[in-house]
């Protein structure tokens, strides 16, 4: 989960940076030596940057430590750039037990983040209505997550969402209408095995089709050096809504993280789901990638998320699932809880004969 190109404030040490940046000139002297300093550069950044933004005080500054002492000792020295990337990435998680923490060369992508320095002025963000052209070419193929939107056999619908995209007006427009393709279901399974995340407005609009309570809270952003965030269910949705009567599914996998992990969390946490597949990834700390330099990015984390009734959340534990299943049949099983539970609801012989043989055939082979 994090926020969409959110600047961020990381405070001083512009010097420090400078200082070295100053050194590397000097030392350039050699494509060898010129690599030894934009490797200097970037993790001296990458410490910067976690000292002052990791949402735990005490681990950002063994972060900062660690990565400072291994630049020391050398141990960067000899990698490649995506060797580097890696190493960064493992050594971080390894102190810190955060899979959010991670490294990437990628110079394209590096040059659409914040830069990690100098200090940026911080702004709230908001999405805007429209996506820009960066953002329509990484969402615009994936659909915007939406992926799938149909009917299985006894009438049980599957919402397939693989990211959680910003919410821009025309992703409103496409949840509508794959909730108005399922809205005379008689359960439904919200299907987050592939996703991996995403930003923190469209996990809780879609949740609030499932909902016909007040607006409430599923959980707050407590970031470190940003105002609190209230994340919370609206009434402002477009089509027709789904209600809390039907039954509900996520069907999750050990890939689904963070802002995916959100929403099964809250769903199941308010009792409003059940859950079934895979324990989840486990990452709860929200944040954004930055620019750290000479083609390198890195997400780090800025705050927790605290949910709204349990008033802890699936950091390092992930989503534990009422239903266990292993990944070849997942879909499977989601199907056959959605439609007991929708049988045990059935009135209408009609509805009752289907459930009880789509329950009975079921609509995938094992291995799917």
């Amino acid at each position: 989960m994090r926020k969409d190109q959110q600047s961020i404030d990381i405070g001083f040490g512009r010097r420090e940076l400078i200082a070295a940046a100053g050194c590397s000139a000097l030392l350039a002297t050699s494509p060898a030596a010129a690599r030894t300093a934009q490797q200097t550069n970037v993790v001296a950044t990458l410490a910067l940057l976690v000292e002052r933004e990791y949402p735990d005080v005490a681990t950002a500054r063994e972060l900062a430590v660690m990565l400072r002492a291994n630049l020391r000792t050398g141990k960067y020295r000899s990698l490649r750039r995506e060797q580097l990337a890696h190493r960064l990435t493992a050594d971080m998680r390894e102190l810190a037990r955060d899979k959010h923490l991670k490294v990437e060369f990628d110079p394209h992508d590096a040059k659409l983040r914040t830069p990690a320095l100098p200090r940026p002025v911080t702004t709230p963000y908001e999405t805007p209505k429209t996506p820009s052209p960066n953002a329509r070419a990484v969402f615009g193929p994936q659909g915007y997550g939406i992926i799938k939107a149909e009917l299985l056999e006894g009438n049980i619908g599957v919402l397939q969402v693989d990211t959680f995209a910003p919410l821009y007006d025309l992703l409103r427009a496409r949840i509508a209408s794959a909730m108005d393709i399922l809205s005379d279901s008689y359960a439904l399974i919200l299907d987050l095995r592939k996703n991996g995340g995403g930003t923190s407005d469209s996990p809780a609009y879609l949740p609030s089709y499932f909902f016909d309570r007040d607006p409430f809270v599923l959980n707050r952003l407590v970031w470190r050096n940003l105002p609190p965030e209230v994340i919370q269910t609206t009434r402002d949705i477009i089509g027709r809504t789904y209600g809390e009567r039907r039954p509900l599914i996520v069907a999750t996998s050990g890939s689904t993280f963070s802002a995916a992990e959100a929403v099964a969390y809250s769903l199941q946490s308010t009792k409003r789901a059940t859950i079934v597949g895979q324990r989840t990834r486990g990452g709860a700390n929200p944040g954004d990638y930055f620019s750290i330099g000479d083609g390198f990015v890195a997400f780090c984390p800025q705050g927790r998320a605290i949910d709204g009734v349990t008033g802890g959340n699936w950091e390092g534990t992930g989503v534990i699932p009422d239903v266990a299943a292993e990944p070849a049949v997942i879909l499977n099983i989601a199907h056959r809880v959605a439609a007991t539970q929708a049988l045990a609801q059935a009135t209408e012989p009609d509805a009752i004969d289907l459930l009880r043989n789509a329950i009975a055939s079921g609509p995938y082979p094992a291995g799917v």
